[in-house]
C-alpha cells in the first residue's frame, strides 16, 4: 500500500518544490552538508540575532505594575526571552548554530509580542522592535 505524507507548509506555498513524498522518506536536504556560503550566512545571522536579543533585553522596561495579571505576564515574557538567550548561547557554544538562531529568534519574538501588547516600554525609533 502506498501512503503519501501530508504536504509541508513550504511545499504548499511553493517554497519547497518537488513531488509528493512517501511517508517516512527523508527530505533531500537532511543529509546534505551546508554549503560554505550558507554556513557564513548562518553564522552572521546567528551573531546578529543574538546581539539584537541582548540589546532588546537591555532596552526594554516593564510598563505594567508588578503583582497584577499583566505584570505577571510581563515577567513571564521577559523570563522566556532570557531563557531563550541562554539556550541559544548554549547551542552556539556546542556547535549548533541552527538551534541557536531559532532560540534567539524565539526569545526576541517574546519581547516583541510583549512590546506590542503594551507590557514593555521600548524605544520607538529602533531596529530592536516592530512597534
Amino acid at each position: 500500500m502506498l501512503v503519501l505524507s501530508t504536504p509541508k507548509a513550504g511545499e504548499l506555498s511553493g517554497t519547497l518544490s518537488g513531488p509528493a513524498r512517501l511517508a517516512g522518506s527523508k527530505l533531500p536536504y537532511q543529509s546534505t552538508p551546508i554549503a560554505s556560503c550558507m554556513a557564513a550566512d548562518l553564522e552572521e545571522k546567528t551573531t546578529r540575532y543574538e546581539r539584537l536579543l541582548q540589546e532588546a533585553l537591555e532596552a526594554m522596561d516593564v510598563a505594567v505594575s508588578q503583582g497584577t495579571p499583566l505584570g505577571d505576564g510581563a515577567a513571564e515574557f521577559e523570563t522566556l526571552a532570557r531563557a531563550y538567550l541562554e539556550d541559544g548561547q548554549h547551542f552556539r557554544a556546542n556547535g549548533d548554530p541552527v538551534n541557536a538562531l531559532a532560540a534567539f529568534s524565539y526569545g526576541h519574538a517574546w519581547l516583541d509580542a510583549g512590546a506590542r501588547m503594551g507590557l514593555f516600554d521600548v524605544p520607538a525609533e529602533s531596529e530592536l522592535f516592530t512597534v
